[in-house]
C-alpha cells in the first residue's frame, strides 16, 4: 500500500533500493543461520537434501515440456535476464544517471555478482526448510494451503521463540516488494506521462507544470491496480511460477523486437509491428491457456518425494511422487487425464525464448514480403559490428546531438531530481 502513493524520482528509487537491499539480505542470512544451527549443521542439510533428491544439479532432459531442466532453466534464465539487464525500463533508467559507460558496466558487474550470491542463499534456505521438515511435510500435512507460505511458516515455526527475528523477516518480505515497485511505479508513471499524456497537453503551460502531480495519479491508479490483482493471484498457482510465465508474454516478444532491429538491418517497421503485436498475441494465447490447464487440474507436474513418517499427529506414512499440480489434491484420480493442447505443456521457463523466435521469425518474413530495408539507410552505431559486414554499411543517415552523447559514451553530469 506505501508504493501505492510513491511518487519519488529515480534518485529516491536508489536510495530505497539500496537501504531496503540491506534489510532484505540480512533478514534471509538470520534464517541461514538460525536454520543451520537448528538442524545441527550444514552437513546434515546437504545429507537430507541429497536423500530426498533435492540436489538434481544436472537434469539433462532435452524436452522443452519438462518443467525445470538444466536446459530450460539455461536457456530461459538467460534470455530473461538479458531482456531484464539490456532493455528494461527500470534497468535502463539507471544506467543513464550514471556518467559514462565505464560507470554503467562496473555497476552491471557488481550487479551479477550481487544477484549470485542472492540467488545462492536463497536456494540454501529452500535446502535448510527441506533439511526441516523432511520427514513431515507441512503442505502434505495440511498446515500450510499453498508451497508459497513454507517460507513464513518456517521462520514463525522456528523462529518463533527468538525476539525480533520474525519482525526483521516480515521487513524483509516488505523490503523486497516495495523496492520492486517502486521502482517499476516510477518506471510506469514517467513511460505513460511521456508518451500518452505528454503530447496531448503539450504547450499547455499550466498542465505541464503539474506534471508531477499527474505522475502522482499514475502511480496511485497502476498502485490500486496491483492492489486488485492480489486477489487474482491468489487463486492461481506458484507466484514465482505465475510472474516468470506472466513476464514471458512480453520479454521474450520485447528481446525479440530490439534484436531483430540490432541484428537485422533489412529489417523494416512493418516487420517490427507485426513481429511485435504477433508475438504479444501468441504468447498472451499460450500463457492464459496454460494458466487455464493448471487452475482446472488438466496440466501436472511430478512432485519430488514428500515424508510424513516423523509427524506426531499425523496417522499414515506417505511417500508421494504424485504426477498432479501442486494447487489440486494429491488424492485426485487419474484415470479420466488428458494431456492438454502441447503448446501448453512448454516449460513457463522458455515462454522467453518462445516469444523472441516468434518475433525474429514474424519480424523477417513480413519485412521480406514488404521490402528490405537499404543498410545503407540506417546508422550504423544501431547494429552489432559484426554484422556490419555483411551490411557493408556506411553512416549516412544523421542522428540528434542529444543521441549521440548517449551513443558516443560521453561523460553525462549526475542526476540532480
Amino acid at each position: 500500500m506505501s508504493s501505492t502513493g510513491y511518487g519519488g524520482g529515480i534518485k529516491a528509487v536508489v536510495w530505497t533500493d539500496l537501504l531496503q537491499s540491506f534489510v532484505t539480505v540480512g533478514s534471509i542470512i538470520a534464517v541461514i543461520v538460525i536454520g543451520i544451527l537448528d538442524v545441527g549443521g550444514f552437513s546434515t542439510v546437504w545429507e537430507r537434501s541429497e536423500e530426498g533428491e533435492r540436489l538434481e544439479l544436472f537434469n539433462m532432459n532435452p524436452s522443452p515440456l519438462a518443467r525445470n531442466t538444466f536446459w530450460t532453466v539455461t536457456f530461459g534464465m538467460t534470455i530473461g535476464s538479458l531482456s531484464s539487464l539490456g532493455i528494461n525500463q527500470g534497468m535502463v533508467q539507471k544506467f543513464i544517471t550514471l556518467p559514462d559507460y565505464k560507470s554503467a558496466r562496473t555497476s552491471l558487474i557488481i550487479f551479477t555478482f550481487g544477484m549470485i550470491v542472492v540467488k545462492t542463499i536463497v536456494v540454501i534456505v529452500g535446502l535448510i526448510i527441506y533439511a526441516a521438515y523432511y520427514d513431515c511435510d507441512p503442505y502434505t500435512t495440511k498446515k500450510i494451503s499453498k508451497p508459497d507460505q513454507i517460507v513464513p511458516y518456517y521462520v514463525m515455526d522456528t523462529a518463533a521463540n527468538i525476539p525480533g527475528l520474525s519482525g526483521l523477516f516480515v521487513a524483509g518480505i516488505f523490503s523486497a516488494a516495495l523496492s520492486t515497485m517502486s521502482s517499476n511505479l516510477n518506471c510506469l508513471a514517467g513511460t505513460v506521462y511521456e508518451d500518452f499524456i505528454l503530447p496531448f497537453i503539450r504547450g499547455n503551460k499550466k498542465l505541464e507544470g503539474q506534471a508531477h502531480v499527474i505522475m502522482k495519479l499514475i502511480v496511485v491508479a497502476f498502485g490500486l491496480l496491483c492492489i486488485g490483482m492480489v486477489f487474482v493471484v491468489e487463486k492461481m498457482g506458484s507466484v514465482y511460477q505465475l510472474s516468470v510465465s506472466l513476464g514471458g508474454v512480453t520479454v521474450g516478444v520485447f528481446l525479440g523486437l530490439f534484436t531483430l532491429g540490432m541484428f537485422f538491418p533489412w529489417a523494416n517497421s512493418k516487420g517490427a509491428l507485426a513481429g511485435t503485436i504477433t508475438g504479444l498475441l501468441f504468447m498472451g494465447w499460450i500463457v492464459i491457456g496454460a494458466e487455464n490447464t493448471e487452475a482446472t487440474g488438466t496440466k501436472r507436474f511430478p512432485y519430488l518425494p514428500f515424508s510424513t513418517e516423523g509427524c506426531d499427529n499425523y496417522n499414515a506414512t506417505n511417500i508421494y511422487t504424485s504426477t498432479e499440480n501442486i494447487n489440486f489434491p494429491m488424492e485426485e484420480d487419474n484415470q479420466h487425464f488428458e494431456e492438454p493442447f502441447i503448446l501448453y505443456r512448454i516449460s513457463y521457463l522458455l515462454y522467453s525464448v518462445v516469444g523472441a523466435l516468434v518475433v525474429l521469425i514474424i519480424g523477417i518474413l513480413v519485412s521480406w514480403a514488404s521490402g528490405f530495408t537499404d543498410p545503407q539507410q540506417v546508422d550504423s552505431r544501431l547494429i552489432v559490428p559484426f554484422m556490419k559486414r555483411f551490411a557493408k554499411q556506411e553512416i549516412k543517415v544523421p542522428i540528434k546531438p542529444e543521441s549521440k552523447e548517449l551513443l558516443n559514451g560521453a561523460p553525462r553530469p549526475n542526476p540532480t531530481f
